[in-house]
């Protein structure tokens, strides 16, 4: 497998967007031969077909993202490398790498997701902070094929909303009575439609939330996060600049 160019690292309008935004989309950043790689692997543990989804196995589990051999695995390819070191500094650390399967509902209704959540920022899910997170589908996803669905400027608004209650940081602002999810919601959501290799990295306090599968696909999405290397020192931390620990 030939290694991506390390020139997909983003161009100074790519980081201008991502830190306003807080999401940036690299096109083709994952070249063919990985995907296929990375299909053959899930589908391997799935059963199945890569041509006929519907004959894919057991829905109940859940493919690992730990792809042989490690070199292979997405937080290790060249040209995500070069993002995460450009937006770190070399500085983040992978915590890990995920395949998330949203299945097809064929019987229900499309309708836009309507509140986004936190992940490492959640008391109910567990408290394990994280810098940025990148994002690449398997396959194809079209509109209302259960895309992530992500909030922008919503990075800024939490950011915010931390700053003026830094109590709150490990999760308890879910159990304010005074907190509505509305707060983080500055624009309307934006749904990641891409294609197979397509990359979109966003910031850790991005409101996100994965969006109804309504086509005749699973949604196979890969998910990696990148914490810092001194997350222990500074995870209580609501700095006063929103880009303090990283190299943009």
């Amino acid at each position: 497998m030939s290694p991506a160019a390390t020139a997909a690292a983003l161009t100074p309008q790519q980081i201008a967007f991502f830190k306003h935004e807080g999401y940036v989309v690299l096109e083709g950043a994952i070249e063919p031969a990985y995907i296929q790689e990375w299909r053959r692997q899930v589908l391997r543990s799935l059963g199945g077909s890569a041509e006929t989804p519907v004959s894919w196995g057991d829905r109940s589990k859940e493919p690992t993202a730990n792809f042989e051999p490690k070199e292979i695995r997405p937080h290790n390819h060249p040209a995500v490398r070069a993002v995460i070191e450009q937006l770190g500094g070399g500085r983040f650390v992978c915590g890990h790498d995920s395949c998330v399967i949203t299945w097809p509902q064929e019987s229900r209704a499309w309708a836009p997701t309507d509140r986004g959540h936190l992940d490492g920022y959640n008391s109910s899910l567990g408290w394990w902070p994280f810098m940025v997170s990148a994002t690449t589908y398997l396959y194809d996803v079209e509109p209302m094929g259960g895309g992530l669905t992500l909030w922008p400027g919503s990075h800024t608004a939490a950011w915010n909303y931390f700053r003026a209650r830094p109590d709150q940081l490990d999760g308890g602002y879910i159990h304010d009575p005074d907190f509505n999810w509305k707060i983080f919601h500055p624009r309307p959501p934006h749904e990641f439609t891409a294609r197979a290799g397509d990359v979109v990295f966003w910031h850790a306090f991005m409101l996100h939330n994965g969006s109804t599968n309504i086509s005749r696909h699973p949604r196979v999405g890969l998910f990696t996060r990148w914490r810092h290397e001194q997350q222990e020192r500074i995870k209580y931390e609501v700095p006063e600049s929103l880009w303090k620990y990283w190299a943009i």
